[in-house]
């Protein structure tokens, strides 16, 4: 049993003083903590309040003064443990020699609980950082640590830059070891360094600078300053001083340089850019990170086995820390190649063993008799070497690709993986063969190891009986290779039992609850056979977007195929749709599961498909094989930017890209999204715009897009409206944006002219909706409920956005836009094919100023499209009918006739 904290009041002696934070507005309002099986009244509990999320901890650390029990930890009210956690942490306490101690720890994310330290097997041990890393303590939360030693670590340090840390190194540099309980765990519900996807810290400018200008650097150089210092008065004396070295956490204040570098790298990875460095920071902010990894040692940056996860680092990170070290953005390890294997080396030291850099397998289909295989490796190959598919003996070349595999921080290309297609025949046989991917180098030849990074891969490693059938055969992976035998029932039968015996064992249960669908569908699957199945979906929680229309019209055709729109059971959309007579899928039932693995056809407005159905990247692993749908793309907003990221081939294995401009067909030809080849990309027009009918009334639409740095992640599903911000309010996004719809100059121009102004929030942002101020002439509108896009749209009279696609819907029906790209707030995409400058279709603003003086005018005038932006909409969209839906539908029947299951 879990238990958490209440309030004991004791004036007795204590043994543990217990400093238990509440954040917000939750203040002693945790679980009991009488059930601790550590005597209570030996228990002294100081409760205080939180208020500063840049500096978590500051009221935990005034508080240790006040202290009186022989040891002291740091908790959250929301921690959970088990009941005897204080007793086994005071135990580890009083171990000889031990500076503290300290649990396992783990963040539990609503995806997945991670674990703070990866500990491949748990155990108690006692760890001396200055001899080994595979454990090390980052902050003092959790830790147990004698009073008086705490209070005199927090006297010297806390009012200097990161008081934490500075405070373990000075406990360390004392006395280098502690006890490690990996057997106890800690749950902790304030997110840290490591959890950058979650820790709100990573959304000020301040924790990109501060931690390093005032407290890394100055530390790191101090102990480099001092062990020049030392190493000449060893010389002179012939004896070291290891007051003057601090030998004993020199190495550990190297990893937390190595965690804190990895930490910010990994908050604005790809997508995850925050955008709070500016473009031109990025080059400085480097020579910065480039001057810190100086004092790192490069063994230390290369063998992340002798460290804890959050100093730990993937091999492609490990080579851009290696090129900032060495300030070379050329350099690569070289290979050395023997007959026992082959392994790169950086100056001589393992960077790792070529078995650890395997070759990512993305997409692998079965058409026209060949096998056809999508991938990436690592570009570390020298010109001398090869790879090559190997499949019965024979070996088939690598076409490479230019398709997105890059790898950005902050916004910026750190390097890029090589991508491939390749395509391997399969002759009829009965044999089994093996599929590999080889390394040829002069006369060796190495066999690779797989990855499978994407749904798409058909296997997974964690489930050794996963299989995927094809034409006459079953395939499976082992060490070796991909397996390819002939499909059998009496051996299909034994690797589904086996896998779902896998399934069962799986440690912490995580996939239990997949095994009655899973074993249902293997049962159903000669019903699902004869059958043609249509998936139609949106947002989930919102529907009224491109699939909905589409499903709309394709319900009416009478053609054999079934067809199911999804969506959440509680939003507003199904019990409209409910009342129109239409009986929409309902998200996370048991049919809805059924569906989704026996669909032919996948038709989406949004990217990342699996995850819109609950199937992330964890728990789609043990049903990879039994998928088979192709995906149709009909478009949220226009795929004119530099959105290969989420929109390449392979994201969804997109079969149909349904467009409505020639330039979104030049930005989606770009070699960059490798859909040349495959027929995929149709001019037809969206479904969306069928809907579209201009009944303009005057109202003024406010419709901008949301930014990175102004939502919380993904925490539950990408089908899941966000949580609510606490700290939006302290945006520039919101800043700015409420200073517009209340600022007196527009209001007082929008009841002379009679107008009424619509504010409607992006998705993302709607959980905000009731921090923006009122008044009675703007309407805030969140885009979740019941509202509708398509009545908004076409009773509006004029829109106001910024980067976000609505803009082609007004376009579309020839009504003014104004852009807003304010100073204020970054650029969320970069462009593409569609340049602002010379084929917006209205104004561009940099300023609510400027803004509201064009608003006043175009209200003025009666809300008229010019004929330079009118002229620009006629040579943007193919079509501006109402036919789209009839346009599409036959490609997509086509489509299903010739596909190949």
């Amino acid at each position: 049993m879990k238990k958490g904290f209440t309030e004991i009041m004791n004036t007795a002696a204590y043994d543990i003083t217990v400093i238990c934070a509440g954040h917000g507005d939750s203040c002693q309002k945790a679980p009991a903590f009488a059930h601790q099986t550590y005597p209570a009244d030996r228990i002294q509990m100081l409760y205080i309040q939180e208020e500063d999320f840049v500096f978590p901890r500051r009221a935990s650390l005034m508080a240790i003064s006040r202290a009186c029990g022989r040891y002291t930890i740091l908790l959250d009210e929301e921690d959970t443990f088990d009941t005897d956690f204080l007793e086994r942490m005071y135990q580890g306490a009083e171990s000889s020699c031990a500076a503290f101690s300290m649990s396992a720890q783990v963040f539990p994310r609503v995806k997945r609980v991670v674990q703070y330290f990866a500990q491949k097997v748990p155990s108690d041990q006692t760890i001396d950082v200055s001899r080994e890393l595979t454990v090390f303590p980052m902050e003092l939360h959790g830790l147990m640590i004698p009073t008086d030693v705490l209070q005199e670590a927090c006297a010297k340090y806390l009012t200097s830059p990161q008081p934490e840390k500075q405070m373990l190194l000075y406990i360390l540099g004392k006395n280098p070891v502690f006890r490690f309980l990996g057997t106890l765990q800690l749950s902790y519900s304030i997110p840290r360094e490591c959890d950058p996807e979650y820790d709100l810290r990573c959304l000020t400018h301040e924790w990109y600078y501060e931690p390093f200008h005032q407290f890394l650097l100055p530390a790191l150089q101090a102990r480099a300053a001092r062990d020049v210092s030392a190493a000449a008065a060893a010389k002179a004396s012939d004896q070291t001083d290891p007051a003057l070295t601090c030998a004993d956490t020199d190495r550990m204040l190297q990893a937390m340089a190595l965690h804190m570098i990895n930490a910010r790298l990994f908050a604005n990875a790809d997508n995850r850019n925050k955008h709070i460095l500016e473009p031109e920071e990025v080059l400085p902010y480097c020579r910065l990170l480039t001057d810190i990894l100086q004092y790192v040692e490069t063994p230390l940056i290369l063998c992340p086995d002798e460290q804890c996860l959050p100093a730990s680092s993937t091999p492609q990170r490990k080579l851009f820390l290696l090129r900032l070290k060495k300030n070379d953005f050329s350099y690569y390890p070289t290979l050395h190649c023997t007959d026992q294997g082959a392994m790169l080396l950086c100056d001589g030291v393992e960077f790792c063993d070529f078995a650890q850099i395997p070759l990512r397998l993305i997409q692998l289909d079965y058409r026209g008799g060949c096998l056809e295989a999508d991938g990436a490796y690592l570009d570390f190959i020298p010109p001398e070497a090869q790879i090559l598919a190997k499949f019965d003996g024979t070996y088939y070349p690598l076409t490479l690709n230019q398709r997105y595999s890059m790898t950005k921080y902050f916004g910026v290309t750190a390097f890029r993986m090589k991508t491939f297609h390749t395509t391997v025949p399969v002759a009829q046989s009965d044999r089994q063969r093996i599929l590999q991917f080889v390394l040829k180098v002069q006369e060796r030849e190495y066999v690779l190891d797989y990855a499978f990074p994407s749904q798409g891969s058909r296997f997974a490693k964690d489930f050794g009986y996963a299989y995927w059938r094809f034409g006459p055969y079953l395939s499976y992976w082992q060490k070796d290779g991909i397996h390819v035998v002939r499909s059998r029932k009496l051996t299909v039968l034994k690797k589904e039992i086996a896998l779902w015996l896998q399934m069962w064992k799986k440690k912490d249960g995580f996939y239990r609850y997949q095994l009655p669908t899973k074993i249902i569908n293997f049962l159903l699957r000669p019903y699902f056979a004869h059958q043609k199945i249509w998936l139609f979906l949106d947002k989930i929680y919102k529907g009224g977007d491109s699939s909905e229309y589409m499903y709309r019209y394709a319900v009416k055709q009478n053609d054999g195929i079934k067809k199911y729109y999804l969506l959440d059971k509680a939003s507003a959309d199904y019990a409209r749709m409910r009342k129109e007579g239409y009986r929409p899928l309902v998200r996370g039932t048991l049919r809805h599961r059924l569906v989704f693995l026996n669909a032919d056809m996948v038709i989406a407005s949004n990217s990342t498909v699996f995850a819109f159905n609950d199937y992330p990247f964890d728990r789609s692993l043990p049903i990879r094989g039994d998928v088979h749908f192709d995906v149709a793309c009909v478009q949220h907003g226009m795929s004119v930017q530099k959105i290969a990221i989420a929109q390449n081939r392979l994201r969804d294995n997109t079969r149909l890209y349904f467009c409505a401009s020639k330039y979104e067909i030049k930005n989606l030809s770009k070699p960059v999204y490798d859909y040349a080849g495959y027929d995929a990309l149709k001019l037809t027009g969206v479904p969306r715009y069928d809907g579209l009918v201009n009944r303009a009334e005057k109202i003024l639409v406010i419709s901008p897009t949301w930014r990175m740095q102004s939502a919380l992640p993904v925490t539950r599903s990408e089908g899941v409206s966000r949580d609510f911000n606490p700290h939006f309010k302290e945006t520039n996004y919101f800043k700015v944006y409420n200073s517009l719809i209340n600022d007196p100059r527009l209001l007082d121009a929008a009841r002379r002219y009679g107008y009424r102004i619509q504010y409607v929030l992006h998705p993302i942002i709607s959980p905000q909706h009731e921090d923006f101020d009122k008044n009675d002439v703007v309407e805030i509108i969140p885009s979740i409920g019941d509202m509708s896009y398509e009545k908004i749209f076409c009773e509006g009279a004029l829109m106001v956005t910024d980067f976000s696609g609505v803009q082609f819907d007004f376009a579309y029906m020839r009504k003014p836009v104004i852009y807003l790209h304010h100073h204020d707030i970054p650029q969320h995409y970069e462009e593409g094919t569609f340049f602002y400058d010379t084929m917006g279709f209205g104004e561009i603003c940099h300023t609510n100023d400027e803004l509201i003086q064009v608003l006043c005018r175009y209200m003025e005038h009666d809300c008229v499209m010019p004929e330079l932006y009118r002229k620009r909409a006629d040579d943007f969209f193919a079509y501006s009918d109402h036919n789209n839906c009839a346009r599409i539908y036959p490609i997509m029947l086509e489509h299903e006739k010739n596909r190949e299951r």
